[in-house]
């Protein structure tokens, strides 16, 4: 199965290449940025760096991976038939996070610009074909979905960058399994994708792991969850069974699930969907004590995981021990989130004992809301 051919040596070299560009261009882009004032003021609240830190760094990582690929383009042009089918919705992605990064856009004029960045991969060819088993290639549904799953990816991302190297090293771990994927089932186009954006993430981390001199900002973290989100359509496209469609959920089950949670919280408190709060992940392990370094090394250790186990999935032939490596997963997730003392994931205490409020119970359809007792 696995066919590390005559591409291997090309996709490092993009790679290598993204990484030469993004540690040249983040500290260039970095003082750019200050000096017309984009900057990420701290609030001792949900930002928690101690100095007003340019925002914006996705400029270098976007600039360093297109000029990865152009460098390469004459070895590269007949696998670029994925980077032709993202690049259109991926840089009106950019643009969208460009302007919300230098004017604040309001969260529905952001969502309606990311819905038509969505709408223009899907109308390149990045499309759900299939729901487990059943196809639903050139349907209206195909096209609800993809959109769907892309608003949620890109967003997934958008919501998990809150400390220093969290969202460009999540990202890395992700594209870094994109990418082993590739390799291991000959997907050249992925592969080719994959490979400069690996790199530029992986440059961009050397500025902006804490303490970072540069935050990936609105620019970076939504195109990364965009690319990843198309990465995994494209991914899921080549794989055989139900159990193997898990692989890209878990190379993105952190933020993915992280963004459920958010969702569900805030539905459960009455709250706006798009409303800040201290209860994502990183906020959770901040509050059991640990330091926002070994909060964000924390999550690595996790995608490190889940990279293990989603690449684990793909090579399985054998549907039981398919099916016993997602319970492994599955109940690593569970045990983690519950580490971090999510009530989302708890039922009201049993009769007799103080009830708890929880998003699973206020959501039961025809259960009356309960409030703290």
């Amino acid at each position: 199965m696995v066919r590390l051919d005559q591409h291997m040596p090309l996709i490092w070299a993009i790679a290598l290449t993204a990484f030469i560009f993004s540690i040249l261009l983040s500290p260039v882009c970095s003082r750019i940025l200050a000096l017309f004032g984009v900057l990420d003021q701290p609030d001792q609240r949900r930002k928690l760096h101690s100095v007003a830190t340019p925002r914006g760094g996705g400029i270098a990582v976007v600039a360093a991976s297109a000029a990865a690929l152009l460098v390469w383009l004459p070895e590269t042009a007949p696998q670029t038939a994925l980077i032709r089918q993202i690049a259109p919705g991926a840089l009106a992605m950019f643009l969208v996070g460009l302007a919300d990064d230098l004017t604040h856009l309001a969260p529905w004029g952001k969502l309606a610009g990311q819905t038509v960045a969505a709408g223009l991969a899907c109308a390149a060819g990045i499309r759900i074909g299939h729901v487990g088993g059943v196809a639903i290639e050139n349907t209206a549904l195909s096209v609800v979905l993809t959109i769907l799953w892309l608003l949620i990816c890109t967003n997934a991302f958008n919501l998990v960058d809150g400390l220093d190297g969290l969202a460009a090293g999540v990202g890395m771990f992700s594209t870094a399994t994109a990418l082993a994927a590739a390799l291991i089932f000959g997907l050249e186009p992925l592969g080719v994708a994959a490979a400069p954006l690996l790199g530029a993430l992986a440059g961009f981390l050397v500025y902006n792991f804490n303490p970072a001199t540069i935050f990936l900002g609105d620019s970076g973290s939504l195109v990364l969850g965009f690319c990843l989100g198309c990465f995994a359509i494209f991914w899921s496209g080549k794989t055989a069974t139900l159990l193997q469609l898990l692989e890209p959920l878990m190379a993105l089950s952190l933020p993915l699930a992280d963004t459920v949670l958010s969702i569900l919280r805030r539905l459960a408190r009455r709250q706006p969907i798009f409303m800040a709060d201290r209860g994502h992940v990183h906020h959770r392990l901040l509050d059991r004590g640990l330091s926002p370094r070994n909060a964000v090394l924390a999550v690595y250790a996790f995608c490190g995981l889940a990279a293990v186990l989603a690449l684990v999935q793909s090579v399985v032939t054998d549907a039981r021990y398919a099916l016993l490596n997602a319970m492994a997963f599955a109940c690593a997730l569970w045990t983690g989130f519950r580490f971090l003392r999510y009530t989302e994931l708890s039922w009201p205490g049993r009769e007799g004992r103080k009830p708890r409020l929880t998003v699973l119970a206020d959501l039961r359809i025809g259960r009356k809301r309960k409030t703290v007792a």
